[in-house]
């Protein structure tokens, strides 16, 4: 939990023989797995999508 995984890692993984042409597939797939797992935040689960960059505030290093 807690880490992110590249959409090439994923098809790497699962899909290693395949073309990789669109990353429809993989969203399909995620989508059932968020509906028929219940991975809502009411629930307590998340599985997000991360694009880019994320900034983050963090405490100074003390001197």
């Amino acid at each position: 939990m807690g880490s992110a995984w590249s959409r090439d890692y994923l098809y790497e993984r699962f899909w290693p023989d395949e073309e990789v042409s669109s990353s429809r597939p993989l969203d399909t797939h995620i989508y059932r797995l968020r509906n028929k797992l219940g991975l809502t935040a009411d629930r307590g689960w998340q599985l997000l999508t991360i694009y880019g960059y994320r900034l983050e505030s963090v405490a100074p290093a003390s001197e």
